[in-house]
């Protein structure tokens, strides 16, 4: 009898696998820690803000200020060029025009490399908050942060382009993990809209990021309604549809003059802008990407 009662004891018995404890979560970093970190992170971010371009477009986005805020109106028609002068001018960074021109007239001219500053620090500081948020890790976000900084640094200049960096990084900052704030992309898109037609990168990551969500299965409620109302968001600025048309039409025409800027020339063709890390970064991100999928397929 007492030789049953242990078999059925022993057979209630959880496995060994069960039984293992589970791993220890890493310590949470203490306050000093984690605000040396932030210091180290506008330190780095500052100190990539120093890059030094022949620019040529800076003066004409402060005379297009000067000129939208004389005139007062959004009715653009070109009084600059001796060829189109009086032509429709499309003009999707009007609203970056008038900060720089304001920002100037308040401030003088010199201290627009702040305005510089405080988008490149706010767009990168913001990107190690999400890698912080999603690794568990300063060390490590700070890493991916300095990576990501250092491939881009040659394009940082005095120019609207630097407002799409930034708003790249609040979608992402926005939508993962999904919650209730992705709802206040709309007013993103619509802000983006009128200070740089880089909006279609924006657009283009929502939509990214709402299919990976169906494809696991956590596709928010009304998720649809929200990739209209940030394509709707995008329509209202001065040039209406043509903004999101307008960068499209361009890059696929083979003839556009835009294709032979220097900063839109693909990185292997010479004569364009390129960073030296952009090759090594590129083997970096596919050296991740084989790691993770071996990893997943090797826990399964």
């Amino acid at each position: 009898m007492s030789k049953r009662k242990h078999k059925g004891k022993s057979s209630k018995r959880a496995p060994a696998e069960s039984r293992t404890p589970p791993p220890l979560a890493p310590e949470p970093e203490s306050r000093w820690s984690v605000a040396v970190w932030w210091l180290a992170v506008v330190l780095t971010c500052w100190s990539f803000g120093f890059t030094t371009m022949q620019g040529s477009d800076l003066w004409w986005h402060m005379a297009g200020g000067r000129w939208i805020l004389e005139n007062r109106t959004l009715h653009f028609s070109d009084p600059f060029s001796y060829t189109c002068h009086g032509f429709p001018w499309f003009h999707p960074e009007w609203f970056s025009d008038v900060i720089f021109y304001g920002w100037a007239k308040l401030f003088g001219e010199e201290t627009l490399v702040w305005w510089k500053w405080a988008v490149v620090i706010g767009a990168f500081a913001l990107l190690f908050r999400l890698l912080r948020q999603i690794g568990g890790s300063s060390a490590i976000a700070y890493l991916c942060m300095l990576a990501a900084i250092a491939v881009g640094a040659p394009f940082f200049d005095i120019r609207p382009q630097l407002y799409t960096v930034l708003g790249y990084v609040v979608v992402l900052a926005l939508m993962l993990p999904l919650s209730r704030w992705m709802w206040s992309l709309p007013l993103l898109f619509l802000l983006w809209a009128n200070l740089h037609s880089g909006i279609m990168l924006g657009l283009a990551v929502v939509a990214g990021i709402l299919i990976l969500a169906f494809f696991y299965g956590e596709f928010p409620r009304r998720g649809v309604l929200l990739g209209v109302l940030c394509f709707l968001g995008c329509l209202i600025n001065a040039n209406g549809l043509q903004a999101i048309i307008w960068p499209i039409r361009f890059a696929l025409d083979s003839k556009s003059p835009f294709l032979t800027v220097a900063e839109w020339l693909p990185p292997y063709e010479p004569g364009g802008i390129r960073s030296s890390l952009y090759y090594p970064s590129i083997a970096v991100f596919a050296l991740s990407i084989v790691v993770v999928v071996a990893t997943r397929a090797y826990r399964r």
